[in-house]
């Protein structure tokens, strides 16, 4: 069975202009996708509070348990 990873913070802090602000998917407007490949999809955007415009990779991160691994190993003998 696959399961999530560790937990990913749910925000982080950048300076724009000499200003700090707090960067989280509430503070984010997508814009565009300006790519995709097999780990992920490349979006254009906006962080509203500080106009800054930025590149943000989204990825899906999944662990898989050693019970799983058991029944791949089990079903390929």
């Amino acid at each position: 069975m696959l399961s999530s990873g560790p937990p990913i913070p749910s925000s982080t802090k950048f300076t724009c202009n000499d200003q700090e602000y707090v960067l989280n998917a509430s503070t984010l407007e997508k814009l565009d996708v300006l790519g995709q490949g097999a780990h992920g999809i490349v979006q254009k955007m906006q962080n509203k509070p500080s106009g800054a415009v930025m590149a943000v990779k989204v990825t899906e991160t999944y662990f898989v348990t050693v019970e799983h691994l058991q029944e791949k190993i089990l079903e390929s003998v």
